[in-house]
């Protein structure tokens, strides 16, 4: 425990700062401001039909 780092409310919340060459833009996206968490969401939806015996579909 003895390098552990000291609790500090003001960085509680907040990612640390990258330097902009370790990472890519997504297509589209923005740049964030600084201390933020850019989030990113995926929704996916699988629907399947089946019909049995019937002609008309």
């Amino acid at each position: 425990l003895g390098n552990c780092q000291t609790w500090n409310k003001n960085h509680c919340g907040r990612r640390p700062l990258v330097a902009d060459d370790d990472i890519g833009k997504v297509v589209g996206g923005f740049q964030s401001a600084v201390g933020d968490w850019p989030w990113s969401v995926s929704v996916n939806s699988h629907f399947f039909k089946v019909s049995y015996g019937l002609s008309n579909y």
